[in-house]
Parts: structure tokens; C-alpha cells; sequence
């Protein structure tokens, strides 16, 4: 149905007036991202695990995210993780509670660089709500990092007993 409604011939011609270079930077970070995310699966498990099995699971991970709706791919992230990477349920949810806090963390202080970078740049109007958002989420990034991370270990604790 998506297929139906979509303009070919206008997206047709804006693939052959797209760089080339930039194309391929695009799909170089991408795939540089991949890698990265499987790095950090094979940090978060428990045992060794061939880097081969995390990209597989990381690469069904992705995909899950792209074709489920509401997020359900996070819930079938984790039947990835235990099947391809052998891991027990409770390993693979704690993985992505890690990889979600991490996430946060990357993007409040990629905002706060925004923020400053920006700084002089635009209208009072704009900027100032801006650096007060980017605030108001650091803050909340750094005061309740502690909480999330002491609630994940004992989720991880209690966890590794059913395991």
C-alpha cells in the first residue's frame, strides 16, 4: 500500500542528484554504527561471544525496530540477543536497559554541544528555551543516572539467579 502511494519518479530523481560522496560517508557511518552496537552488545553479555553472532543479533535487532510498530522491537531485540547470542532472557533485557541509559547519556550531551555551539547564533527567543530544555535534561540525566543504574543492577542481581 506504502508502495502505491509513494512518487517513484520524484524519488527517482532526487537519488541521481544526490552525492555520491556523501552517499557513501552516509553508509560508511552506518555501518561504523553497527559495528559499534555490537562492540557494546559483546561488552554488556555475560561469557564470551564471537563478534560474528552480535552483529547478526544487532542486525535483527535493527531491523525488528524498523519493521514493528510502538517499539515492540525492543521486546523482540531480546529474543535476538538470546538466540544468536545464546544468552539468557534476563542478560539480553538488562543489555538494552544499559544501551538505553548510554543512549541518553550520548544524546543529552550531544544536545548540550548543540547548545553551546549555537550560543549567539539566532533569536533570544529560540535559544534561551533551547539551552533551558538542554539543561533541564542534563540535569535530570545526572541526577537520576545513579537511580537507574542502582535499579538495573538489582534487576541484573535478581536476573542472574533465574539464569
Amino acid at each position: 500500500m506504502l508502495a502505491a502511494a509513494a512518487d517513484w519518479p520524484a524519488g527517482i530523481a532526487t537519488l541521481r542528484r544526490a552525492s555520491l560522496r556523501w552517499t557513501y560517508l552516509g553508509i560508511g557511518l552506518l555501518l561504523l554504527e553497527g559495528v559499534v552496537t555490537a562492540l557494546r552488545f559483546r561488552v554488556l553479555v555475560r561469557g564470551r561471544v564471537r563478534i560474528s553472532s552480535c552483529l547478526l543479533a544487532n542486525a535483527w535487532s535493527v531491523l525488528l525496530l524498523l519493521v514493528l510498530p510502538a517499539r515492540l522491537g525492543e521486546v523482540a531485540s531480546v529474543g535476538a540477543i538470546v538466540r544468536y547470542m545464546d544468552q539468557p532472557g534476563g542478560v539480553a533485557v538488562a543489555s538494552l536497559l544499559f544501551q538505553r541509559v548510554f543512549d541518553l547519556i550520548l544524546l543529552a550531551g550531544l544536545l548540550v554541544l548543540l547548545t553551546i555551539l549555537s550560543a549567539g547564533e539566532g533569536p533570544v527567543q529560540v535559544l534561551f528555551p533551547l539551552a533551558l530544555a538542554m539543561l533541564s535534561a542534563l540535569l535530570a540525566v545526572l541526577f537520576g543516572i545513579g537511580r537507574i543504574l542502582t535499579f538495573m543492577a538489582a534487576l541484573c542481581n535478581r536476573w542472574r539467579r533465574f539464569a
